[in-house]
């Protein structure tokens, strides 16, 4: 480690160069000037490497990585193999930093000795027309009021929802450099999604985890090339698949699989039926596949009916939306009715009916033997 870099900043680059100087020049303007910034080019077919490179010759704090293409968890990995700073901030291409963010992230992560600090964010369209300040990311709620944040810290267990249900991704937050090399963490290669495995398996790791409460990073919402606005449009969205495989491997050979049952649960609901909203209604294709697969998750998951009163209401009717319909289009007819039911009498009728047509299998098996 280099004792005069104090944070390493890892963006990694996909055609982005519609963003990317805005992103940059965050990056370059910062109140800490003791940072590196890792840029790794990740095949772009547009100008990103150029201008990457026009960059690393004005100032010699921007290191260039020119690969092809891998994703950008791999991106992200090689960027992580030649950092030299005490602390570690993943940054999109296309999103910004307040001039603040690696000072006051910094100073508080440091002063506590953390694994990881996370901090409050907010979403903005490229025209500024919409700014909004989500809560889910303002971990304030969840800590004692009157708290000294630069003489505070907790894990997962203090806010087990942090693991799954809120964050999941990796530029909410810096990690020290240190924790990441020793845990070896899973990054993902060609997957979409490609940041959930390492913040669930961080946050379930981390012994020291502190906030700083400030707005420090400007997540866009609108860029048409991101991976992640990409993956609902291509077969690419069938990777959270996947990534709930692996994680459920994750909990089940850690022993945290019952103990964290409900936020998984959760999570899942919550996750892929976003993305199930995501698709074009003119993809029906798609849509019907996705559908038919997120069905067989939720069915798998035998949801008992205390399980199911655990869940938002929300949740809670996009899962019976999703159990109830037959196909893509028909799932959201059946979203806006259970959206105003009673949702555990609804939930009832369903395992009502799952039991008589178990009944009806086994008395045809029997007439059939």
């Amino acid at each position: 480690m280099d004792d005069k870099i104090k944070v390493s900043v890892i963006i990694p680059v996909y055609n982005a160069e519609k963003f990317l100087g805005e992103c940059l020049d965050s990056v370059l303007n910062q109140t800490l000037p003791d940072i590196e910034v890792i840029c790794v080019n990740d095949g772009s077919t547009d100008n990103s490497l150029k201008l990457l490179q026009e960059y690393a010759g004005k100032d010699n704090r921007v290191i260039v990585l020119n690969e092809k293409n891998c994703g950008a968890g791999i991106s992200r990995k090689k960027g992580l193999d030649i950092t030299r700073g005490e602390y570690v901030a993943f940054v999109d291409a296309d999103d910004i930093l307040d001039k603040n963010y690696c000072e006051l992230s910094y100073g508080n992560a440091s002063h506590n000795h953390a694994d990881m600090t996370f901090f409050r964010v907010k979403y903005f369209t490229t025209d500024k027309s919409r700014i909004t300040y989500p809560g889910k990311f303002n971990l304030k709620t969840e800590i004692p009021d009157n708290t000294n944040y630069d003489n505070y810290t907790f894990t997962w267990n203090t806010i087990p929802s942090l693991v799954f249900n809120r964050f999941v991704n990796i530029w909410s937050r810096i990690y020290r450099r240190q924790f990441l090399l020793d845990n070896n963490f899973y990054f993902p290669e060609k997957l979409s999604f490609n940041d959930v495995p390492l913040h669930v398996e961080s946050v379930l790791t981390a012994n020291r985890i502190s906030f700083v409460d400030e707005v420090l990073y400007s997540y866009r919402l609108d860029n048409p090339y991101s991976i992640t606005e990409k993956s609902h449009t291509n077969r690419k969205i069938f990777d959270f698949f996947k990534i709930i495989e692996h994680e459920q491997h994750y909990l089940e050979d850690h022993g945290l699989d019952q103990i964290l049952k409900n936020e998984f649960t959760q999570m899942k609901i919550d996750h892929l039926t976003y993305h199930l909203s995501t698709i074009n209604k003119n993809e029906t294709r798609i849509g019907d596949e996705f559908h038919s697969r997120v069905k067989q998750e939720f069915q798998s998951m035998n949801l008992t009916e205390k399980e199911f009163k655990l869940l938002p209401h929300q949740f809670a009717a996009n899962y019976l939306a999703v159990m109830n319909s037959k196909f893509f289009e028909d799932y959201f007819n059946k979203q806006e009715h259970y959206n105003n039911c009673d949702v555990e009498y609804e939930f009832k009728k369903l395992e009502e009916s799952k039991s008589t047509l178990f009944k009806v299998k086994n008395k045809l098996k029997s007439i059939l033997k």
